[in-house]
Formats: structure tokens, sequence, C-alpha cells
């Protein structure tokens, strides 16, 4: 079972996953009444909670990107395989024309090549032309 940042150790203090500031990391983490009513620990607890809410909206700014980014990248990828589904269709169809007149003394082959160059080439056209 994996240990979390806030269980404690047998001293009391809490266990420490964190980075940052190291000399405190062994400190007591509860605190009392009084120590919450010292003018200084609560300017601590408000610095400690405006850093916490710049660093939040940065990082939601992050996710915000990374998500925008995401989505890019997922249209760009389709865009390819359809591009590359697309060309390499028209890229077969052509070489299925090209090679026919060599096979045309084999019948029914050579008219087989030629209807399958026929309409490889013109789905890719047509995939071009309205598949986008």
């Amino acid at each position: 079972m994996p240990s979390s940042d806030l269980e404690p150790h047998e001293d009391g203090s809490a266990q420490g996953n964190r980075k940052g500031r190291q000399a405190l990391s062994n400190v007591r983490r509860e605190l009392s009444e009084e120590e919450l009513s010292s003018p200084a620990v609560q300017r601590m607890l408000l610095d400690e909670l405006d850093r916490l809410e710049t660093e939040a909206g940065e990082l939601k700014e992050f996710k915000d990107r990374f998500y925008s980014a995401d989505k890019d990248a997922a249209v760009l990828g389709e865009r390819l395989r359809a591009s590359v589904a697309r060309d390499s269709g028209l890229a077969i169809g052509a070489a299925m024309l090209g090679l026919a007149p060599s096979l045309w003394p084999f019948q029914p082959i050579g008219w087989i090549v030629v209807a399958l160059g026929v309409a490889l080439v013109v789905f890719a056209l047509l995939a071009k032309r309205f598949w986008t």
C-alpha cells in the first residue's frame, strides 16, 4: 500500500514526499488555536495560499494548452492517415494502369488490372476532392 504525503511518522511529524522546503519537512503539521492566532503564522499561511493559487493558475493554463495541443495533434494525425491512404490508392492505381499493357496478352488478367487501377485512381481522386 503506497504511503501518502500526510501519513504521520512514528514521532508524529508528516512523512516527507514533499519537494521544496526541506528545512520544514520534519516540522509538526498540526497547529493549535494559540499558534493559529499568531500574526506571523497567519502571514505565512496567507503567503503560502497566494503562492499555491498562483501555481494553480499557471497549471490551469498549462492544462488548457495541453488539451488544445493534444486535439491539434489528433486532428493532424487523422489528416496524415487519410492523406497516406488517398495517396497510396492513387499511386497503386497508377502503377496498375502502367502495368496493364504488359499484362494485356494474358486475358482476363489485363482487364482486371485495368479495372482495379481505374477504380483505385477514381476513388483516390474523389476522396481527395471530398474527404479533406
